[in-house]
């Protein structure tokens, strides 16, 4: 959806040397993953230059699109909390919520030990915030499984 949307507001072009599916691939790995350049200039064997380049256009790009895709949360109580009498004294000012999920996660035996949980098992930790209506989802970053909750919610 994302490549179609840039396609159809000719934001973003086919050339000969790249698609716009590679450019917004290597956007979102880089951003999904939290991966540095040179990882990622190893994995789509493309230059320095280029991984920085097309990065930059997509996150551009993407800014373009703010305006549909990040809205303000609504200024009214939601009815659900407002018309319950167990949760409107508590929750009244609440928009949304944030829970954070293990993932299970398949990385290099060099990366194993940080993504290692208290359960032996690698795995990533996963933020989602939510709004009462469950009209939108999103997913706030990715990160390694020995990660604290504390640490994930404060980088943001």
């Amino acid at each position: 959806m994302l490549v179609q949307t840039f396609r159809s507001r000719r934001l973003l072009e086919d050339s000969i040397h790249i698609t716009v599916e590679e450019r917004v691939a290597i956007f979102l790995h880089v951003v999904g993953h939290n991966q540095r350049f040179r990882i990622v200039q190893n994995t789509f064997r493309r230059s320095m230059e280029t991984i920085s380049r097309y990065f930059k256009q997509v996150l551009y790009d993407v800014g373009e699109l703010i305006g549909e895709m990040i809205r303000s949360p609504p200024s009214q109580t939601p009815t659900k909390i407002r018309t319950s009498p167990r949760w409107y004294p508590c929750f009244k000012d609440c928009i949304g919520a944030i829970d954070v999920t293990h993932v299970t996660a398949r990385v290099p035996r060099s990366q194993a030990a940080t993504y290692r949980g208290r359960k032996h098992y690698t795995r990533q930790n996963v933020p989602v915030a939510v709004n009462f209506n469950l009209k939108s989802t999103y997913v706030l970053s990715c990160w390694e499984g020995s990660a604290h909750d504390a640490n994930i919610l404060s980088d943001r």
